[in-house]
This record gives structure tokens, sequence and C-alpha cells, in this order.
């Protein structure tokens, strides 16, 4: 929820985006090579990928130059290339025999794990028993919960049985991969519901990462219960166990809520879990009514019959709480005269992360015409412009504009706000434009444009912009200081 999206303020070396294709040279004779980029970190390599893709560099030339990374003698390179093709997807079909190779050959785990969770996206059906093969037989722990995650992009019921053969794994963590790609191929996934049930006892735990070296445990038995409600109405069988679940005296609340979420996505009588998700939602712990919010959230519209009980919370002490509240509101697909002036309230709230959750709410449900809203985003910025976390908000911001009034008409509207805006006001215009995702060449038309009438305060802060997407590669060549 809290992911920090720092294009605006990423400043990509020249010598990283250089990258030569086929020997060949592009945009103005400048020679261009991801071989640097490989170099550095992932998102390195991500962000110059990205960059070429959105500049009109082909993917056939993309995936032809990662391709060439995958037999690096560096490991690391393989397995940074493995996963940039993975994030092409489909167009990156020509690699995908290659990368079925690395996962079954290659001497590191994580460059196995990185190319069969590729091969995944990328192959499809057309690889599930490759990937399942790994999912059985590799050495590797990481490699092996990788292979049942990367079975999930298959969509189809043949990874069913690798799946369910990965419930005997000796390692939680695989197992917990393959209950988790059960989840999302929800319907299709109905012959493991039997399985499923009999891992409701389960006292295993995984361990869920915050970052490489930060971790903590998770009870299986909570990815167990919300994959029997993402399976759906086909669940059915498992409905006389959720329902022994909420009847117990001493239960966990965090399987409680997921039991009555997953009872409510499962069965036509839904009044029994919303019982008790409301009962939760009153509780004076923070924790529990976070997750249930969270709960909430992820039912959307059959949650919608609480619409008022989450309304409530946007006066929560916790902020934690009231943020979850907002975006949960949003879910349910409730669009009254309360809903909005909550979430009007809540975009004043003094805290900027709930602000951004309102944010991003009102983009979803907020009538025609939409001026208003786009004046109380921006006003929500401006706000909040001496934050820390002003760039997430910025990026909430930028993404709400593009989901409620599309690309032209947002531009148009912060050019506006440009042109009779103080000092403070345009230079967050200027902030705002950079999350609107214009092509590069675009954007830099866009703020020369806007120099002309730039207060002189504001000069540096749009040249600087400029500079800074100047690097970009498809500029080289192309415009001159």
């Amino acid at each position: 929820m809290f992911v920090l999206r720092w294009r605006s303020i990423i400043i990509l070396n020249l010598s990283l985006i250089l990258f030569a294709v086929n020997g060949n040279t592009l945009y103005g004779g400048t020679p261009l090579s991801l071989q640097k980029a490989a170099a550095g970190d992932y998102y390195s390599l991500q962000r110059v990928v990205q960059a070429l893709r959105r500049n009109g560099v082909p993917d056939k030339q993309i995936v032809k130059s990662l391709s060439e990374l995958l037999v690096s003698c560096d490991s690391s390179v393989r397995r940074k290339a493995a996963l940039s093709l993975k994030e092409i997807g489909n167009s990156a079909k020509p690699a995908v025999g290659r990368l079925a190779d690395l996962a079954l050959e290659d001497s590191e785990p994580r460059v196995r794990a990185a190319a069969v969770l590729a091969v995944g996206t990328i192959g499809g059906q057309d690889y599930v028993h490759r990937i399942g093969n790994v999912l059985l037989c590799d050495e590797s722990v990481h490699v092996r919960a990788a292979a049942a995650s990367a079975l999930a992009s298959a969509s189809t019921r043949d990874v069913v049985p690798y799946l369910l053969a990965a419930f005997h794994d000796q390692d939680d963590d695989v197992r917990a991969a393959a209950v988790g790609s059960l989840a999302q191929l929800g319907s299709l996934a109905v012959a493991s519901v039997p399985s499923l049930v009999a891992l409701l006892e389960t006292n295993a735990f995984r361990q869920s990462r915050i970052s490489t070296d930060v971790s903590y445990s998770v009870p299986l038995r909570y990815d167990v219960i919300e994959t029997l409600g993402a399976i759906g109405p086909s669940a059915e069988f498992a409905v006389p166990y959720l329902k022994e679940i909420l009847e117990a005296d001493e239960i966990d609340a965090g399987v409680r809520l997921r039991a009555a979420g997953a009872l409510i996505q499962i069965s036509e009588n839904t009044q029994l879990g919303l019982t008790v998700l409301g009962e939760m939602l009153k509780q004076e712990n923070v924790k529990v009514k976070a997750d249930t919010l969270t709960t909430l959230g992820a039912l959307g519209r059959l949650a919608a019959p609480l619409s008022d009980l989450l309304v409530s919370c946007f006066e929560d002490e916790d902020v934690i709480v009231r943020s979850s509240a907002v975006s949960a509101v949003a879910e349910t697909g409730v669009v009254n005269d309360q809903v909005l002036d909550a979430l009007h309230k809540a975009l004043l709230d003094p805290d900027i992360i709930v602000a951004g959750s309102a944010i991003s709410a009102l983009a979803k449900v907020v009538p025609s015409p939409r001026q208003s809203f786009l004046d109380r985003a921006f006003g929500a910025s401006y706000r909040h412009r001496e934050d820390p976390l002003v760039e997430w908000l910025r990026g909430q911001v930028g993404e709400a504009m593009l989901i409620a009034v599309g690309q032209d008409a947002a531009l148009h509207y912060l050019r506006s706000r440009f042109s009779g805006g103080t000092k403070a006001e345009q230079a967050e215009a200027v902030q705002l434009i950079s999350w609107l995702e214009l092509p590069t060449y675009y954007e830099i038309c866009v703020l020369r444009d806007l120099l002309g009438s730039a207060m002189t305060d504001v000069h540096g802060a749009i040249r600087e912009r400029i500079d800074m997407l100047r690097d970009l590669p498809s500029l080289m060549g192309g415009l001159g200081k």
C-alpha cells in the first residue's frame, strides 16, 4: 500500500542507459547497451528497460539483448536479465527456450529461481510440465517455491496435480507457495478443495519477507483459508468447516476473520460472515481492526452492507485504521452522499497517508463532472508539499488523475493551474506533470513551453527536470539544450 515510486527524483546516469542492439546505433548515432545497466542492481536495469520501451525501442531488440545477457559468466547478470524478460511478458517468447534451460541447468539457485518465474509468465501452458518437474525435483527450496509460484501463471487445471504434490514438500515455504498459486487459479483449483480442508488444522508457518534481512512468520492456515475463499462457490465443500471455525469459543483472531471472509466468498448466505466481521471491526485492538478492514476491502462489493460501519472508522485515532477504512469503502462500490462527504473530509486529514488513500478512493467513486476532484487532489498535494512522503502522495495524485479524467485532461488541468498559479503552485504543477506518464520527448516540450510563463524562481526546477529527461535514450541526438 505504501509503495514509493521515485521516478521523478531518480536521475538516470547517461552511461547506465547506453545500449547496443545488433551492433547498430540508434537515436542520433549514439550506441545503446544494456550491459552497463545489468552491472548495477536489478531496479537500475528495470528503469532502463522501461525507459527504452516507453520511448519506442522495439521489444524484439530489447529481448534479443537481454537474451544475450543470459549467457553471462556473472550469475547476478543472468538473474537480472531473466527477471527483466519476465517483466516484458509475452513479447519475450523468443527467449523462453533459453530461460527454460537455465531453470533446469544453471548452477546458481537464484538464477534458476528467476528463470523459472520468467518461464511461467512467458511460456504459460506450454511449459507446465517442465516447471512442474522443477517444483518436484530441484534441490533448492528457493527454486521449488519459485516454481510453485510460476505455475499459477499458466492458468490451467493441469497445474493442480503438481501443486497438490507440493503439499508434501518438507519445506513450509514451498507448501505456502503452492497454496498461494491455487488461490490465483480461483475456480480452476476446485479439485484441491478437499486437500485444502485437510490443511485447515496445520500448525505450520511460512516466512513473509519485508526485505532481504527482515522477515516475519505467518500461519500457513491463513493462506489455506484465503485460498478456499478465492476458489469461491466451487469450494462449497469447505463451508461446514469454516462455520465450525467461526462457532469455536477460542480461536485466533486472524483465523476467525479469514474464515468469515472466505465464507462470504463461498456461500450464498453471507450474513454470518458479515456479522463476524462487523463485530471484529468494533474491537479496540488496532491490529484486528486494520486486518478486518483489509479483509473487507478484498471482499469488494460483497462488503457493501457494512459501508456505514466502514465510514465510522474514518474517525479512528489510528492512522492505519483510517487509511485502511478509506481504501475499503472505495472497493465496496457504494457511492452516496454520506460516503462522498466522508471521503472529502478524509482528503483534508492531517496525515499524508490518509489523504493519499482518499485521493485514490475518490478517483474510483466520484461521479462526473470531475473538476472539483482535480482541485481537491491538487490541493492535497500542495498542502503536503513539505512532507517527507510527498513524492508518494504525488504518485497517488498523478495516478488518480489518470484514472479520473485521462492523460490529456489531466495535463490540460495542470497547465492551467501553472499559468494562473503562485510560485509554489507552479512548482507543484511541474512536479505532478512528471507523474502523468507522458512520453519523454513530449514532457520536455511541455516543460519548455511552461518556461515562457514561469516565475523566475521556478525556472531552476523546470530546467533540472528537463536536464534529467534529456538523459533518457529516446532523446539522444534528437534535442539540444
